[in-house]
């Protein structure tokens, strides 16, 4: 019943199946099945070594039918578990029982990076990050110097040899890519031509924005052969996109940010999270995916800490703002989701608070002197006496004061960040009392767009 439900659910997500796909969801519900109850035992039998509360969580996030489990749905869900201990002088054992074969070469090379534990005991997810080289196509070592040159990689014959001394090479003269292109993004030596910079950072497992790739070729040197040191290139990288945080030490970073997160959510990171070839993430990608996290928490306690790692500094008075009226549980940590919308608040330009009339002015909305410093007392205004845009923007929403032209409603909101559909614009229009000056109430216009699309929105990117 349970293979039955899970084909038909694949094959009504997609109208086009992928053959290996199908093939891969029917694996994974088919064959040997596991009792729930022998599953520490079991595990033990592997080599693979959990807590109470570790095995407690793997269960909760299992497909349970009848207190069994199928095996390989087991073995693949233990790929991404937070915890768990393999005893070090047994991984070629736990691997092999996860199916998993390497020659004695590779066994070696993947060991030697594993860090060890007074008990002798290494991090399971340490060896599974370690264990993503060791997959997909090989590359024969007789070619190597063609497929870097495909790659835009320029070698001289020592730095070609400093490579291959790191490289476990099999008898059949193969090497995985991937471990490959570990091994020169942590070499770190050769030139880049900057003609292929797109195809080697797609090889490498780097994958940028249009945006960050003009960032980045504007501040790598200008060369005219158009080539660049590999070195200098991830010195570079790493100013664009931030630091890396390896995989496995994912539960750590989440830490030190700050951020507490379910299990549900942890899972969702590490399956979700764009590795380079180091199986690392940079820091800008990481926050990206943090922002999509649902039941992730932060200790008040801790809030400059979290913001900050969240490329976000605040002022005493603007931290004091952010955190006015934030909902605070029994245990003194709020709701990730909550802070959210306040962070996009926080980010963007910054104006001129002393010339705030002028820039409400070139919005298209007009104030007097005595709105203008209501609305700076709602403001939070920093040392240098700006303040963000965006946080500007929020307090007009609920401001009392100031009228706009009703000719210009819609490019004054544009300018505010709010878009409207045509229609809802015609009705908020149809419903203004215009004065003799064509103008009308800042207020009104906030509330009738409130009425027309249930709450008010700001398009802000963060």
């Amino acid at each position: 019943m349970l293979l039955l439900f899970s084909v038909k659910l694949y094959l009504t997500a997609y109208e086009n199946v992928d053959l290996k796909n199908l093939t891969d969801t029917v694996e994974a519900v088919t064959g040997e099945e596991v009792d729930v109850d022998d599953m520490k035992t079991i595990l033990g039998n592997m080599g693979i070594e959990l807590t109470d509360k570790e095995l407690t969580e793997l269960v909760n996030n299992l497909p349970v039918d009848d207190g069994k489990v199928y095996q390989k749905r087991l073995l693949d869900a233990i790929k991404f578990l937070k915890g768990g201990k393999i005893d070090s002088r047994k991984v070629d054992t736990v691997l092999g029982n996860m199916g998993i074969n390497l020659t004695e070469k590779e066994l070696e090379d993947l060991t030697q990076n594993l860090p060890v534990d007074v008990n002798g005991k290494v991090d399971l997810r340490k060896v599974m990050n370690e264990m993503k080289y060791f997959t997909g196509d090989k590359v024969d070592i007789n070619k190597l110097q063609s497929v870097l040159g495909n790659l835009g990689i320029e070698l001289m014959p020592n730095e070609l040899l400093n490579l291959l001394k790191t490289l476990p090479v099999n008898a059949d003269g193969k090497v995985y890519q991937k471990r490959l292109m570990k091994g020169m993004k942590s070499l770190e030596q050769g030139n880049v031509d900057v003609n292929k910079l797109d195809t080697l950072l797609e090889n490498l497992g780097i994958k940028v924005t249009e945006e960050e790739f003009m960032d980045l070729t504007e501040r790598l040197p200008d060369d005219s052969e158009k080539k660049v040191k590999l070195n200098k290139l991830i010195k570079e990288l790493s100013a664009v996109l931030g630091e890396e945080v390896d995989i496995s030490d994912l539960e750590d970073a989440l830490k030190d940010m700050g951020i507490e997160v379910t299990y549900d959510d942890y899972l969702h990171l590490v399956k979700t999270l764009p590795l380079d070839a180091e199986g690392k993430v940079y820091k800008k990608r990481l926050l990206d995916g943090i922002k999509t996290i649902k039941r992730g928490k932060v200790d008040i306690n801790n809030l400059d800490k979290f913001l900050e790692n969240m490329g976000i500094e605040l002022s005493e008075k603007e931290l004091e703002d952010f955190s006015k009226d934030l909902p605070v549980d029994v245990d003194e940590k709020v709701d990730l989701k909550n802070m959210m919308p306040r962070m996009k608040d926080f980010t963007g330009e910054k104006v001129d608070a002393r010339d705030l009339k002028n820039v409400l002015g070139d919005m298209g909305i007009e104030v007097n002197d005595k709105e203008c410093v209501e609305l700076l007392t709602l403001l939070p205004v920093d040392g240098d006496k700006k303040v963000f845009r965006n946080r500007l923007l929020t307090g007009l929403k609920s401001f009392k004061g100031g009228k706009i032209d009703i000719s210009n409603l819609n490019t004054i909101l544009g300018n505010m960040g709010i878009k409207l559909k045509n229609k809802e614009l015609q009705s908020v229009i149809q419903n203004q009392p215009v004065d003799a000056n064509e103008n009308v109430p800042l207020k009104k216009v906030m509330d009738d767009v409130k009425a027309v699309t249930g709450k008010l929105k700001l398009t802000v990117n963060i």
